[in-house]
């Protein structure tokens, strides 16, 4: 199979149809084992694909699918200084570390929230927004992750073990461009082609 680059999108990710087609078919566990055991099996939720780009940079690809919510996504657009003031305020109110600005803004964007409710009561209406977005919105998407081709074993192993939406927020994962390279290479405390 034959996959052209194309532009990471960072969350919900737009993968070509024809790699979701062959993912569903011939990955996971109703896909190509090694044999007769049904537990043996290629992972079809996290996978990586060698590209054009990669021979100019030598990174790699790796699709992750993995359940994320609005308020997850609020804190990875924090997390890489993509936030709006919506999702930075929504983000320090999910740890409880919300100012009266914070608290203020919601409150008027959250339409279940009557603005005549003293501090206390707006807070448990916030609590309460910020439960129901995290069972409301969760859906199944696509990320899509460029390694360091020396740091794709270890890193994938990390996506595959804390999921797409757990290592975006680790930003010290990644350098400057996005590219996932583990904290110690970032650092230049180990240098590309050796071992980590």
């Amino acid at each position: 199979m034959s996959v052209a680059m194309w532009t990471p999108l960072f969350v919900t990710a737009d993968v070509p149809v024809e790699v979701k087609s062959f993912v569903d078919q011939r990955l996971g566990e109703c896909g190509l084992g090694q044999g007769d055991n049904p537990l043996d099996h290629l992972s079809g939720d996290t996978f990586g694909i060698i590209d054009e780009r990669t021979a100019r940079d030598d990174t790699v690809l790796f699709l992750v699918q993995d359940l994320v919510n609005d308020v997850q996504e609020a804190k990875i657009r924090v997390a890489w200084d993509r936030a709006t003031d919506y999702d930075e305020a929504l983000t320090r109110c999910s740890w409880d570390e919300g100012t009266d600005e914070d608290i203020a803004l919601l409150s008027k964007m959250i339409a279940t929230i009557d603005l005549t409710n003293d501090v206390a009561q707006t807070k448990d209406k916030i609590a309460e927004y910020l439960d129901q977005l995290r069972e409301d919105t969760e859906v199944l998407k696509w990320f899509e992750f460029r390694l360091d081709a020396g740091y794709s074993i270890l890193g994938n192993g990390g996506l595959y073990l804390m999921g797409a939406v757990e290592t975006l927020l680790q930003r010290d994962e990644f350098d400057e461009d996005g590219v996932m390279c583990g904290p110690l290479r970032k650092r230049g405390l180990i240098a590309n082609g050796e071992d980590t």
